[in-house]
């Protein structure tokens, strides 16, 4: 379960909303497959951008990365 840093609360277009200013650490626990082989990991994260008077329409961001399980 990702845990998100305590965020600072805002008022956007009359609404509260939480803050997380800066740089985000999101830790993810990945289960690796036991039998060997070339695998893609693939993450998808939503998030949205707001300044201080208006917010950016919500975007996803796809990462992958090869993970590779040797032969024991």
């Amino acid at each position: 379960v990702p845990k998100y840093p305590k965020g600072t609360e805002k008022v956007f277009m009359g609404e509260k909303a939480m803050v997380y200013d800066g740089t985000i650490f999101i830790p993810v626990t990945v289960t690796v497959p036991t039998k060997p082989g070339t695998y893609t990991l693939e993450i998808e994260v939503g998030y949205q951008q707001c300044n201080e008077s208006s917010c950016f329409p919500p975007g996803t961001l796809t990462l992958k990365h090869k993970l590779v399980v040797p032969k024991q």
